[in-house]
């Protein structure tokens, strides 16, 4: 049996609200993601790398979060956008990634106004749609968000990744480099003469004979020795 047109208009007010309220959580989760990267910034700067690595999973996992509402909001225009194909019982193929996706994703976000929408899709498509959706049997929930719901610890290679942009957005060197990688030259002593550009050169070939001659007045002693005797 079609949905009545009661339904419909109910879905999309919620289809509305839904993407507002996404859009203004996304701005508010930046705007704290700001802020909290500069705190890391200064643990880093000033050594606490440990607790930097631990608190970083708090930004990791707020870019995530970001990253879902903004596909959530894709799939809610989406929806809103062809509404005139939802006028049948059965869910549209083009639809189907969307609508499941937003059934299975709805209760695991606390975006109130995401779980009038999967109500009203509920409603309009039945428990055993709706079963469907929420354990993914069929999988045609969207892999994306598959895995942006994904419990799994972050990996140390994007812990220290998110660390090392972050220390260069805000000027800190981290991980410590030699100073040759900071494109500072190496140190040396300049034993050249302004005067005499080749003076360090002249003073290596100075030295060589003032050692040979050293070594001959030896020789001619030792000899003039050896004779008197």
């Amino acid at each position: 049996m079609a949905p009545s047109s009661s339904l419909i208009s109910k879905l999309k007010v919620q289809l509305k609200l839904s993407i507002a309220r996404l859009r203004m959580v996304q701005q508010k989760d930046e705007a704290v993601s700001k802020q909290q990267r500069r705190a890391m910034a200064q643990l880093l700067e000033t050594g606490k790398i440990e607790s930097a690595k631990i608190r970083v999973e708090n930004i990791i996992r707020s870019d995530i979060t970001t990253e879902l509402h903004e596909i959530l909001e894709l799939y809610c225009e989406l929806l809103l956008a062809r509404t005139g194909l939802m006028e049948t019982a059965v869910c549209d193929p083009g639809l189907e990634e969307a609508v499941k996706s937003l059934i299975y994703a709805a209760p695991r976000t606390e975006i109130k106004e995401l779980q009038q929408v999967r109500a009203l899709l509920c409603e309009k498509y039945g428990k055993e749609f709706a079963l469907q959706a929420m354990e993914n049997g069929d999988e045609k929930v969207s892999e994306k968000v598959l895995k942006k719901l994904s419990v799994t610890p972050p990996a140390q290679e994007l812990v220290n990744g998110y660390l090392e942009e972050i220390a260069r957005t805000y000027g800190v060197d981290w991980p410590k480099r030699p100073k040759e990688e900071l494109g500072q030259p190496p140190e040396f002593v300049d034993d050249d003469d302004d005067e005499n550009p080749s003076g360090g050169q002249a003073q290596r070939n100075l030295e060589a004979p003032l050692v040979a001659d050293g070594r001959a007045d030896e020789e001619r002693e030792e000899l003039s020795k050896s004779h008197s005797t």
